[in-house]
């Protein structure tokens, strides 16, 4: 929930340029420092942040000078989103000394403990938050029930929904107290996908009643309790929508998460530059839809050519009736409240902070807990 003490972020009356710029988080490549283009970027076209990779990393010291001088770039009233995927397992951008190494997140949904969930996601935001990023991508709410799934395996908490809704949760909420937007990722639920969507478009061919007893039902906790933003996967859902995917979907984004669910936090697409929706879209008309549908913030994540042209696409669109302004406030609104609650000044600098004993500890709990579990 958003703390109405904190203090307000953006303009009263912002442009069509403006609220195009926030509705955009561009990846690069550098270490040391930001490269000119992504300068221009957030200095001019008011771009709403970052996406950092393992590209982007070499020590503490030199992430956190990253990400201050990426934050120097931004109007004070516009501070950057500094976005990392931090999961645990294979998918840490954070991995090397003396980042504590988090085990895959199946050990936890092993351990079947939320309050180890919870202290998990308080170790990652106390990490994170060292070297200035302020969202995470994280936790995966997608239940693992393919164990032929190419992508999710043992990203996922567990195998089932209830397990997965729980254990999320708690790992959002200990992020979210320690001042880290979570995300709960990829809605409508990509556990059964048999496809990549790095590499083309997952169709999932599944019955209303089993999407709304498993697929949708983590996500639907993760939207009544007050995530901090839900990523659209790049998924086709027939049942939910027989045409698009649902980062592009009206009737997934507005009509399911908006309408029926009645979240109003921040809708986040995965990389738009992923073969599932590169393969089958022009990218410029994919932005297109996916501001008709609903979506608040877009990630473009390696190439400064698409990030500029997302920005431009959402100007071009804005700039076409007030009725689209007024679709694009609504997101400019979600983004600013969401600023205000987790982009604010990152804390003084402590290497101590990071890699503590007791993080290590933590580590060693579920996997002993994990064991145990499995030895059963």
């Amino acid at each position: 929930m958003i703390d109405a003490a904190l203090p307000p972020m953006g303009h009263d009356d912002p442009s069509v340029e403006e609220m195009a710029g926030q509705m955009v988080l561009g990846g690069f490549a550098g270490v040391k420092a930001p490269p000119p283009r992504l300068v221009t970027l957030l200095e001019e076209r008011a771009l709403g942040g970052v996406v950092l990779f393992g590209r982007n990393v070499s020590d503490p010291a030199s992430a956190r000078a990253l990400t201050d001088a990426i934050r120097g770039c931004c109007d004070p009233l516009l501070p950057p989103m500094v976005a990392v995927d931090q999961e645990g397992g294979k998918v840490q951008r954070f991995k090397a000394a003396p980042f504590t190494r988090l085990p895959p997140v199946r050990s936890l949904g092993l351990s079947g403990d939320p309050g180890l969930a919870y202290k998990w996601g308080k170790v990652l935001a106390t990490e994170l938050r060292q070297v200035g990023v302020n969202f995470n991508l994280a936790p995966v709410m997608d239940v693992d029930t393919n164990p032929d799934n190419p992508i999710i395996g043992d990203r996922a908490l567990g195998a089932t929904a209830e397990g997965v809704a729980t254990l999320g949760m708690a790992m959002a909420l200990g992020m979210q107290q320690e001042g880290m937007g979570a995300c709960a990722k990829h809605f409508p639920g990509h556990g059964d996908a048999h496809v990549d969507s790095h590499e083309d478009l997952p169709v999932l061919k599944l019955a209303s009643r089993r999407l709304n007893s498993v697929e949708l039902r983590p996500f639907k906790r993760a939207a009544k309790g007050e995530v901090a933003s839900i990523m659209a996967g790049h998924l086709r859902v027939p049942k939910l929508d027989p045409e698009l995917p649902a980062t592009l979907s009206k009737k997934m984004i507005d009509g399911i998460i908006r309408q029926t669910w009645k979240y109003d936090g921040l809708v986040v697409t995965d990389d738009m530059e992923m073969g599932a929706i590169a393969k089958h879209f022009d990218f410029e008309k994919a932005v297109t839809l996916g501001v008709e549908a609903g979506v608040d913030l877009f990630l473009v994540c390696s190439d400064l050519d698409k990030v500029e042209a997302a920005v431009h696409r959402l100007v071009a669109w804005g700039r076409r009736g007030a009725a689209r302004r007024d679709r694009m406030r609504q997101s400019y609104r979600r983004i600013m409240a969401f600023k205000s609650q987790y982009c604010g000044p990152p804390p003084e600098f402590a290497a101590a902070e990071i890699g503590q004993a007791h993080h290590r500890r933590l580590v060693e709990v579920v996997m002993e807990r994990a064991s145990a579990t499995a030895g059963e």
